[in-house]
């Protein structure tokens, strides 16, 4: 089945909300699948759209890779610039940043290439700082011994980032903590240029995971599911919050 990516922007009438009209509405989209994972976010021009591609150079899509795709487009929806990263890659989240860029969290197993300086292990999450052009500030690859199965960023007080992270991962690379169970919450500080402040590895003796990480008045809050019985950081069995 293919997947495209169709933008549509609804003018809503104050008088009569029932009754929307469409202002306009475009397709992108090439011959595999597109679809929208980071959303859509306003800029100076109009909008940035993030996503994942498949497709080759076809239909609108005119940049060669396998992975994030970013297009720029103005208030009416055309085209005015793509980007697409060197490396194979899957869009988590795609987030604007405090001085009026964007920050994307992704999930990679490749190689380094010209964008990326880092080679993957396995599974690993790949944070980009890009302007609104889509061009790169910095970027760095959060490595570990084995799969990183979810990950969720946001921007912190500081200018700098909390990071959360599903992971399988013991000891190494990155990581400097071992593994709980089967499945932990990595939850790591970065600072302003994605660079490792603090770590902590939390979890029980099964299969535990991230849902949501939020910033609080003095400091941040973490949500995750878990399979396991009261163990390791796990002190009951309930909703866990941390």
């Amino acid at each position: 089945m293919k997947y495209i990516l169709s933008l549509i922007l609804l003018w809503f009438s104050y008088l009569l909300p029932s009754q929307a009209s469409i202002i306009w509405q475009k397709t992108y989209g090439g011959n595999g699948s597109e679809f929208l994972r980071g959303g859509v976010l306003p800029t100076s021009y109009g909008y940035v759209i993030a996503g994942d591609s498949d497709s080759d150079l076809t239909g609108n899509k005119s940049i060669q890779n396998y992975g994030i795709w970013l297009i720029g487009i103005d208030t009416v929806g055309e085209i005015i610039w793509q980007k697409g990263y060197c490396a194979p890659s899957s869009l988590w989240s795609f987030k604007p940043t405090g001085d009026n860029n964007y920050i994307i969290c992704a999930s990679t197993g490749s190689d380094t290439c010209s964008e990326k300086s880092k080679k993957s292990e396995k599974s690993d999450v790949w944070i980009i700082k890009i302007n609104e052009q889509g061009d790169i500030i910095w970027e760095n690859t959060i490595r570990a011994n084995d799969n990183e199965s979810s990950a969720q960023l946001i921007q912190a007080n500081d200018r700098g980032y909390f990071l959360g992270i599903t992971t399988n991962s013991s000891l190494g690379l990155d990581k400097i903590d071992s593994s709980r169970g089967l499945a932990d919450l990595w939850i790591l500080k970065l600072h302003s240029l994605g660079k490792i402040q603090w770590q902590r590895t939390i979890g029980g003796a099964a299969q535990d995971g991230l849902t949501s990480i939020s910033e609080s008045h003095d400091g941040f809050l973490v949500s995750g599911y878990s399979h396991s019985a009261v163990s390791g950081d796990k002190t009951a069995n309930k909703l866990w919050r941390i």
